[in-house]
């Protein structure tokens, strides 16, 4: 499939073509069908995601309601601070995830307890921008590799901002 045409149809998509469609093949051989995406944005990457995969009731989180402006039918998404424990108990309803995909907060404290908090809910957890500088996702995915298996990691050579995928707990 033609994942990078398709994708340049997502004006406000904050990803690199290059790098989602990569990480497009991944899902697809991967046969990934659940889905929680933790920082939507605009909700496009989510949206997109979700419609092309199919997800079975694909999951979002978003801090900000009102950045959120599109989302894939029967879509569920909590809206709030993703590190309370509101947002535990939401997620815990919906788990386990086949993949779960960290995009929210870049700073190095919050990536990093996004991911000890989602990580027993997620078979695999990907991240978004692990080569991007000053960003505190590098940081994170700098010291998850030296103990985690990387299973998937992708740069555009052009602007690396980078998409990552270890194993989760599930």
């Amino acid at each position: 499939m033609d994942y990078q045409s398709q994708i340049a149809q997502y004006k406000e998509m904050q990803q690199s073509p290059f790098e989602l469609a990569a990480f497009c093949e991944w899902i697809e051989e991967t046969r990934i069908s659940s889905y929680l995406e933790i920082g939507l944005r605009s909700g496009e990457t989510f949206t997109y995601l979700s419609k092309t995969f199919d997800f079975v009731s694909p999951c979002g989180m978003e801090l900000y309601r009102g950045k959120v402006h599109s989302l894939p039918n029967g879509a569920k998404v909590y809206y709030g601070d993703c590190r309370s424990a509101a947002a535990l108990k939401w997620v815990a309803q919906y788990a386990p995830f086949d993949l779960i995909f960290i995009d929210g907060s870049h700073i190095y404290d919050h990536v990093k307890m996004d991911y000890e908090l989602y990580r027993d809910f997620g078979r695999y957890i990907a991240f978004h921008d692990i080569l991007w500088t000053p960003g505190g996702v590098k940081q994170l995915w700098g010291e998850l590799r030296k103990d985690n298996e990387v299973i998937f990691q992708i740069a555009n050579p052009n602007h690396p901002y980078g998409i990552g995928v270890i194993r989760g707990l599930v």
